[in-house]
């Protein structure tokens, strides 16, 4: 997560629900499967 960290960007609302992009990582890790 270290290396996509810095190239995801929440957005104001995300902010204000404190969201940040380690959350919105660690869901698409645990939605997408490993092909």
């Amino acid at each position: 997560t270290d290396v996509l960290r810095h190239r995801v960007l929440v957005s104001y609302e995300a902010e204000a629900e404190d969201v940040t992009s380690e959350d919105v990582l660690k869901s698409v890790f645990e939605t997408v499967e490993v092909p």
